[in-house]
């Protein structure tokens, strides 16, 4: 193929084309990593199902409540007033 040639396919490329292959680069790049980490969970280890509604609702009262405490303790530490908080 002579130089010309070569030059008339590389600006025959449209930028749209060019941009289809980066999403779908991006696209192959997100399922393999999916994938990968799908492949590498525990599949051979189980645990014992807990269906106690109740005791789900309060653990997730007490996570709730811990998030809320940390969200404080960052919004006082952005307005400066972090030492009221802790102590």
């Amino acid at each position: 193929m002579s130089a010309q040639a070569s030059a008339d396919v590389a600006v025959s490329v449209s930028p749209a084309r060019v941009y289809g292959v980066l999403i779908v680069s991006v696209v192959i790049t997100v399922i393999t990593t999916y994938v990968d980490w799908l492949a590498s969970l525990p599949w051979s280890i189980t645990t014992e199902d807990r269906l106690d509604v109740r005791e789900a609702a309060k653990i997730l009262d007490i996570s709730y409540k811990f998030l809320l405490n940390k969200m404080k303790l960052v919004e006082e530490k952005e307005k400066g007033n972090f030492e009221k908080v802790t102590g």
